[in-house]
């Protein structure tokens, strides 16, 4: 069996997500008529914001032409004059997953659009109301604050950023603490990995996603993901590492402030669970940019 592609082993590991994730992102793009998200892979959760329940009719009172040359790439240049035929805007650098995400989302191809770019350019200057960085996607990119600053220049004021990433509090501290090769001493007496997920491919064909444990780099502040894939079929294994660039919570809360955010939630998880630095799995943080109604309200009472 020849090694899938990688965007399939994209598609593999996201394919269940985490629980509660679309319900979040539907629910907090539902009123946002002009949606960005960054590094939307192969649009699992643009699916659910754009298509979800309720969204098609939304979409559809746009009343937008469909362009006559579908819904391929187009230069960030001409984002301007596009914005009046868009209500979803999806960024990824994958042409091979953002080919998977338009076809997902084909039914509203009208009002959706994915472009093929890097979102570490320039994504608009105040085009959009809610900005979307899904399943660590943050964590893809050493350019933490770059990223973020492309975000708020992206956003109306008072726009909201949505975003998600595990908590990396507890292996930071235990790669600190100089405990990790103890940990792996006892992952390796187990002498079997961690099974994720069993998922069916696009063909039908099943595979058991395992997760091995990560390599912690806490002066770098990166962890190294290891991740095989099984063939049921024929027992076939393939393997991908994945590098991240993690920021610990109160980092992330000063790189939001410095990008022109003020914090409305951090929450533990997606269905509003407190955030808890040493046991919470996620960091899910809903960030308004400054300047809108709320604040201008704000400083007249100050005043």
């Amino acid at each position: 069996m020849n090694a899938p592609a990688g965007s399939l082993l994209y598609s593999l590991l996201h394919l269940g997500g985490f629980a509660g994730d679309l319900r979040f992102y539907s629910s907090r793009c539902s009123g946002s008529s002009r949606i960005l998200e960054l590094g939307c892979g192969d649009g699992r959760v643009a699916a659910a914001v754009v298509l979800g329940e309720g969204s098609l009719t939304m979409l559809q009172q746009h009343q937008v032409e469909p362009e006559q040359d579908g819904a391929a790439t187009f230069p960030l240049e001409k984002l301007k004059c596009e914005m009046d035929a868009m209500r979803y805007l999806g960024v990824e650098m994958s042409e091979a997953l953002a080919e998977k995400a338009r076809s997902r989302l084909a039914p509203a191809e009208h009002c959706a659009h994915i472009v093929t770019a890097d979102f570490h350019e320039p994504l608009g200057e105040g085009d959009f109301d809610a900005a979307i960085l899904s399943a660590n996607t943050l964590f893809c990119t050493p350019k933490h604050e770059l990223v973020l600053q492309r975000c708020a220049e992206a956003l109306a004021p008072g726009g909201r950023l949505l975003l998600d990433v595990y908590n990396a509090e507890d292996w930071h501290k235990a790669a600190q603490e100089e405990v990790q090769e103890e940990a792996l001493a006892a992952d390796e007496a187990d002498d079997k990995d961690d099974l994720l997920v069993v998922v069916e491919d696009e063909s039908g064909a099943e595979w058991k996603v395992f997760e091995r444990e990560p390599d912690v780099d806490a002066a770098a502040q990166t962890i190294a993901c290891h991740y095989d894939f099984e063939a049921t079929a024929d027992g076939t294994r393939f393997s991908q590492t994945v590098q991240h660039h993690y920021v610990l919570p109160e980092q992330l809360v000063h790189l939001l402030d410095g990008a022109g955010f003020t914090i409305e939630a951090i929450d533990g998880g997606f269905d509003g669970q407190p955030f808890e630095p040493s046991e919470s799995e996620h960091l899910v943080v809903v960030a308004r940019k400054l300047g809108g109604e709320d604040d201008v309200e704000e400083s007249s009472e100050e005043a």
